[in-house]
């Protein structure tokens, strides 16, 4: 059980690194699709990006940790079949983040020639 003062610190930090990353560039650097003649990120942007991250981060990290204990020590899983259930969920989450990428590309790319 997650105790509250650190579910508090996570929703502090969470608000921390949005509010970063909303104050160190202007919206307009930030355009639905990406162009080729836009410069690299900044030093800032990508450390807001990263503290960003880290919560969530943290939480994958933390529940896969317990889910291994789980599984070995409560459920009885043996440890080949384990280490196979969590890497079909990095395989499932991998595949997935990959699809839903492209298709929000496709999205934007809808929604820009609409506008035109």
């Amino acid at each position: 059980m997650v105790h509250s003062g650190s579910r508090h610190r996570l929703l502090l930090f969470t608000r921390l690194s949005s509010w970063l990353i909303e104050h160190m560039s202007e919206p307009e650097e930030f355009p639905l699709v990406a162009r080729k003649s836009q410069s690299r990120l900044t030093t800032k942007q990508k450390f807001g990006y990263g503290a960003a991250s880290l919560p969530h981060g943290l939480i994958g990290n933390i529940k896969g940790f317990f889910l291994n204990a789980f599984l070995l020590e409560v459920a009885g899983v043996p440890a080949q079949y384990a280490g196979i259930i969590l890497l079909g969920t990095k395989a499932f989450d991998a595949v997935y983040m990959n699809l839903t990428i492209k298709l929000a590309d496709a999205v934007a790319v809808l929604i820009q020639w609409s506008e035109d």
